[in-house]
C-alpha cells in the first residue's frame, strides 16, 4: 500500500499527542495522512483507497500522486465519521467502484466527472456512487444532497436522477443527450443549467417537475423529443439550431413557445410554434389564456397534441385539412364545427375533452371518405348525442365509447365497425345501415347496458352480411331486428349464434327460443313482469 501526503493532510501542532497504538504514540509538529492509494493493475496510476481525515468539511480528489495520475477510487473510500459537505471529484478520474461514496452521509454537493463504473457507463444511475442505482437510489443518495454538478459525462442515462427529490440543482457542463426519465420525479429540483453542447432531449427526461419554472435551452439544442411532463416551466425558446421537435403539451404552466427567426423549420407567432410557413399549428401552450381561438387562414394542418389540455372553450377551425393525433385531447372545447375542406380525423384527437356539441359538414369539398381515427370521441363525459355524417363509412375502434352518450344517429351506410365502437353508451336503440362485405369488430355494444333494439338495414346491393372480426358480441346482445323475413333468415344462418335474437317488425323484450327464455331486454323501470306462455325454462342470467 501506498499512503499519500498531500493537500488532505491534518497538521498537528506541537503540543498535541496521537495514539497510534496501545504502545505506540505521535508528540509533536507533524502532519498526518489522510489518504491512501493502491497503484494500479498496469502501475500507470493510483486508486484511492481510503480517506481518513473526520474533520474535512470539504474535499478534493487529487490529480496526481507520486508522479502519476489518480485514475480511481475504491469502494467504501471514505470513513464512516467524516464531516465532508462538499466533494470534488476532478476529471482525471477515469473509474468508480459502486458504493464508493456510500458513507459521505451529510454531504451537502457534489462535483463529478460522472456518476457510472465508468464515464461510458450506459446502464448506471446516480444512485450507484452510493451503493443502491434503480429507482430505489433515494434509499442510497444522502437527504442532505442538494446541487450536483456533472463535468464530463456526455450522455445522461436513463433515469439517471429518478425519484431524487431532495436534490434542488443539477448543472451539465458537457452533455450531448439527455435520456428519458432522467430528471423525472425530483419534486424539489428548481434550477438546472444545461450546457452548450447538448443536442438532444429525450422523451420525459424533465417530467414531474412542479418547482423547475423556468429551463434555459441551449442554442446548440437540435432535437426536442417530448421532454417534458407535468413541470412548471412557463416558457421555452429555441435557437436557429431546432430541428426535430415533438411534444405533448402536458406541462400546464406554459404560457409561450418561440423560435429565432432564422431556424429554417419552424416559426412562432403570439408564443405558438408553427411549421416555417404557417401552414401547421405545432403547440399552443395548453396555459394560453382565452375563451375561443380561430386558426390563421393559412393553416391547413393541427398538429399531433397541438391543443391538448387547452382551456379555450370553441375553435374557428377555417380551412384546416387535417386533425392530428390527440389534437385536442383533454381539452376544455364545448363545440366543435368542421369545415367542409376536412380531409382526416386522428386518433382520440378529441377523446376525454369537454365537448358538448359535434358539427360535421353535409359534405366534403375534395374527398369522399373522412377517415376517422380510433378513440376519437371517448371519455367525452359532456358528450350526449352525435349525429355520424354518411362520408364517415369506418367507425373506429371506441368511436364514441362515452357513458353520457344516449342518442348515436347514422345519416349513411358504414363498411365497418371497429372494436368496442359504443362501449359504455346508454343508448336504447340504434338503426345501422351496412354495405356489402361489411366487417364488425369485437363487442361493439360492451357494457351498453340499456340497449335494447339494434335496427339492422342493408344496402340495396348487398350480397355478403357482415363478418364478425373479433370475438363477436360478447354478452351485450339486442333484439336484432331486420327489415324483412328474407333478410332475418339469412342473418340467422350467418350469425347463427344470435339466431335467437333476430327477427322482425317490433321487438319483444323476450329473447325466447324452444321454450327457454334466453334473456330479458326490459329496462330496469319495470317492477312487474310477465313471463309469456311457453316458455318451460328460465336462463341462467336471463334477467
Amino acid at each position: 500500500m501506498n499512503v499519500c501526503l498531500g493537500p488532505m493532510a491534518k497538521k498537528y501542532k506541537p503540543d498535541e499527542v496521537l495514539i497510534v497504538k496501545s504502545n505506540m504514540t505521535l508528540k509533536g509538529d507533524f502532519v498526518l495522512k489522510s489518504l491512501s492509494y493502491v497503484l494500479s493493475n498496469e502501475k500507470n496510476g493510483y486508486f484511492l483507497k481510503s480517506f481518513t481525515d473526520n474533520d474535512a468539511n470539504e474535499a478534493s480528489i487529487p490529480n496526481t500522486y507520486n508522479g502519476l495520475p489518480v485514475k480511481g477510487i475504491l469502494a467504501d473510500a471514505f470513513s464512516e465519521n467524516n464531516k465532508i459537505k462538499k466533494l470534488t471529484i476532478g476529471d482525471n478520474i477515469e473509474n468508480i467502484e459502486g458504493g464508493a461514496l456510500s458513507n459521505l452521509k451529510i454531504l451537502e454537493e457534489l462535483i463529478t466527472p460522472f456518476y457510472g463504473e465508468t464515464i461510458n457507463d450506459e446502464e448506471a444511475t446516480f444512485g450507484y456512487l452510493f451503493g443502491i442505482g434503480g429507482n430505489m437510489q433515494e434509499m442510497a443518495v444522502p437527504e442532505t444532497l442538494k446541487k450536483v454538478t456533472i463535468t464530463k459525462q456526455k450522455i445522461i442515462t436513463k433515469n439517471a436522477f429518478i425519484n431524487l427529490n431532495h436534490i434542488e440543482e443539477i448543472i451539465l457542463k458537457n452533455a450531448e443527450t439527455i435520456n428519458s426519465y432522467a430528471f423525472s420525479s425530483m419534486n424539489n429540483l428548481n434550477k438546472v443549467s444545461l450546457n452548450e453542447g447538448l443536442k438532444t432531449l429525450n422523451a420525459n427526461s424533465f417530467s414531474t417537475l412542479t418547482n423547475l419554472e423556468s429551463l434555459e435551452l441551449p442554442n446548440s439544442l437540435e432535437k426536442f423529443i417530448n421532454p417534458l411532463t407535468s413541470t412548471g416551466i412557463k416558457s421555452l425558446h429555441f435557437s436557429k439550431n431546432l430541428k426535430e421537435y415533438s411534444y405533448r403539451n402536458e406541462s400546464s404552466k406554459l404560457e409561450s413557445v418561440t423560435v429565432d427567426e432564422d431556424n429554417e423549420l419552424f416559426a412562432s407567432q403570439n408564443g405558438i410554434l408553427y411549421n416555417k410557413n404557417f401552414t401547421k399549428i405545432i403547440t399552443y401552450p395548453c396555459n394560453k389564456i382565452g375563451e375561443s381561438y380561430t386558426l390563421l387562414d393559412s393553416v391547413k394542418e393541427i398538429g399531433n397534441n397541438a391543443f391538448m389540455h387547452s382551456k379555450f372553450k370553441s375553435i374557428n377551425l377555417k380551412n384546416v385539412e387535417i386533425i392530428g393525433d390527440e389534437a385536442l385531447r383533454f381539452s376544455a372545447i364545448k363545440s366543435v364545427t368542421f369545415p367542409s375542406s376536412i380531409k382526416s380525423l386522428g386518433k382520440t384527437s378529441f377523446s376525454a375533452s369537454k365537448i358538448e356539441e359535434i358539427n360535421f359538414p353535409e359534405k366534403l369539398d375534395n374527398v369522399n371518405v373522412l377517415p376517422v381515427g380510433e378513440y376519437i370521441f371517448s371519455s367525452c363525459d359532456s358528450l350526449t348525442s352525435i349525429v355520424i355524417p354518411s362520408y364517415i363509412e369506418n367507425i373506429s375502434n371506441y368511436f364514441v365509447s362515452s357513458d353520457m352518450v344516449n342518442s348515436i344517429k347514422f345519416l349513411g351506410s358504414v363498411k365497418s365497425i371497429g372494436t368496442c365502437a359504443f362501449a359504455g353508451t346508454q343508448i336504447t336503440s340504434i338503426d345501422i345501415t351496412f354495405k356489402d362485405n361489411a366487417t364488425i369488430g369485437d363487442r361493439i355494444f360492451v357494457n351498453c347496458g340499456e340497449l335494447k333494439t339494434w335496427n339492422i338495414h342493408f344496402e340495396d346491393d348487398v350480397t355478403n352480411y357482415p363478418t364478425f372480426t373479433g370475438g363477436g358480441l360478447g354478452a351485450y346482445v339486442p333484439n336484432i331486428i331486420c327489415d324483412n323475413n328474407e333478410i332475418a333468415s339469412a342473418l340467422k344462418e350467418k350469425w347463427s349464434a344470435y339466431k335467437s335474437f333476430i327477427g322482425t317488425g317490433v321487438s319483444s323484450s323476450f329473447v325466447i327460443e324452444d321454450g327457454v327464455l334466453l334473456k330479458f331486454n326490459g329496462t330496469s323501470e319495470e317492477t312487474d313482469i310477465v313471463i309469456p306462455e311457453g316458455v318451460t325454462r328460465i336462463n341462467k342470467e336471463a334477467f
